[in-house]
């Protein structure tokens, strides 16, 4: 295993001038930018929190906050909070120093932040709230749609679908298809007959061009029908405009599952259904040591690709024996289902001795035609690992690593890089490798924030206050 060293790192210090009566300005980097006094500045103001280390899933799930993706005005930034119901959009320009030129910070329709997706024409945020009274009157989830410039155009609340808790103990991912967009979360549901208020997987498919919910899948069912519970991840992809899932069940079934629906979104037969010609193709891509519904399981699911040949699942996991629940060291795993036969390889990327390391639930990333980037971390070291696959899910770089952290930012793919951010507070730290030389990693660091004052004159000569 090769270590790269001497990461090029800098530093940009924002700072806030004021001059003239009531406007101050703020310069990160070479960006400058003005906004009255009398307004909160969100542009110079650094967010709270931090999602380092939030791709690391030891047990469950939790919705993903942090998105990088490409707008009209550079990078954009969409960073949720868990529970929360703001929405800070950031904007930034510059491939390295990443001067911010805007930023908007929008309310959700509903409190808890659910997740983001976007398609070429439009962005979508889901959002949820609870309903402890299991009120079907009670919207538990909302979609809502904005074109590229996030103006808002329409939402859809969705109510009466069997939930107390949207999002528990799980993710919100989408996938879409078309006018079609497909969600793939998870739930506590209304109480059953044992009064007990159990958690599993739903789906929903909404069709965007009149906002309208299409189909659903939220009644209690098994395998045969995409059911999962309890369902701590969950990951959804369209194939040939059918639905590919990856959840992780304790119970029904107890693995990494791979979902196959047989129907076309939109296509006229039901997406959702019961019948036998209906059913769906459950592969357990890991299946689990331990006994039926029993919460831990020592291990997790970070990704899932599909390639021409294969489908390909990553994540991290204990050895999965008798003893499963001892042990605490966790080795990354590809899982590599053929098309055709259905046919499962597992390769392990890692191969720690228990006690010796630890690796963290991996991001796994298309970065070509039938090319792919697994990248994890050890818990404790913040290092980052990164390895090259093709597309039945075979090594083929060395395991390169670089110093640094991931966070629930999946990386995107960009001028030739992989590139990704972690956020804490005032500092953030943009990562990139180089798909030229995955020898040359390299990350900016960013410090953002300061108090500022205005300065009550018209006087040109007035100092200049730096905050």
């Amino acid at each position: 295993m090769k270590r790269i060293k001497g990461i090029v790192t800098a530093l940009v210090l924002t700072v806030c001038l004021t001059a003239g009566i009531g406007v101050v300005f703020c310069a990160s980097g070479s960006a400058v930018y003005a906004k009255s006094a009398t307004t909160e500045m969100p542009t110079c103001d650094p967010l709270d929190g931090s999602n380092i280390g939030l791709e690391n899933r030891y047990s469950y799930g939790i919705p993903v906050t942090s998105y990088l993706s490409v707008g009209k005005k550079g990078y954009m930034r969409v960073q949720g909070k868990e529970y929360s119901d703001q929405v800070s959009i950031i904007w930034y320009e510059g491939e390295s120093s990443w001067d911010v030129v805007g930023r908007e910070d929008l309310t959700l329709q509903l409190p808890i932040f659910g997740g983001f997706y976007e398609t070429s024409d439009y962005y979508y945020l889901v959002s949820g709230q609870r309903n402890p009274n299991e009120d079907d009157t009670v919207p538990v989830m909302n979609v809502a749609k904005y074109d590229r410039d996030w103006n808002f155009i329409d939402s859809l609340n969705i109510s009466g679908v069997n939930i107390t808790k949207p999002f528990d103990a799980g993710s919100c991912r989408m996938a879409h298809y078309g006018d079609y967009l497909v969600i793939r979360t998870s739930r506590e549901m209304y109480k059953t007959s044992d009064g007990v208020n159990h958690q599993a997987n739903a789906t929903f498919i909404v069709n965007t061009s009149d906002m309208s919910l299409y189909d659903s899948s939220t009644f209690i069912g098994n395998t045969s029908v995409g059911y999962v519970s309890h369902c701590y991840n969950q990951f959804v992809a369209i194939e040939n405009g059918k639905i590919v899932t990856a959840d992780q069940g304790d119970a029904e079934p107890r693995s990494i599952c791979l979902m196959l629906y047989p129907n076309e979104v939109s296509a006229g037969l039901p997406t959702f259904s019961s019948s036998e010609a209906d059913k769906v193709t459950c592969i357990d891509v890991l299946p689990f040591a331990g006994d039926y519904g029993f919460n831990y399981t020592g291990a997790s699911v970070g990704g899932l690709q599909i390639s021409s040949t294969s489908y390909l699942i990553a994540g991290n996991t204990v050895i999965q024996d008798d003893n499963f629940q001892s042990y605490k060291t966790r080795n990354i795993y590809l899982a590599s289902v053929d098309k055709t036969t259905h046919e499962v390889t597992t390769t392990m990327l890692t191969n720690y001795a228990e006690g010796d390391g630890n690796a963290t639930t991996p991001h796994l990333v298309k970065i070509g035609t039938d090319e792919y980037m697994a990248l994890w971390t050890d818990y404790e070291k913040h290092v980052v690992y990164y390895v090259t696959l093709d597309g039945q899910g075979n090594k083929t770089s060395q395991i390169y690593s670089a110093e640094g952290d991931l966070s629930d930012c999946v990386p995107i793919v960009r001028q030739k890089s992989v590139i990704w951010y972690t956020w804490n507070n005032s500092q953030e730290i943009k990562y990139a490798i180089s798909l030229n030389d995955l020898s040359k990693p390299s990350s900016y660091v960013i410090s953002r924030g300061h108090d500022y004052q205005v300065v009550n004159t018209d006087d040109p000569t007035a100092p200049i206050v730096e905050c």
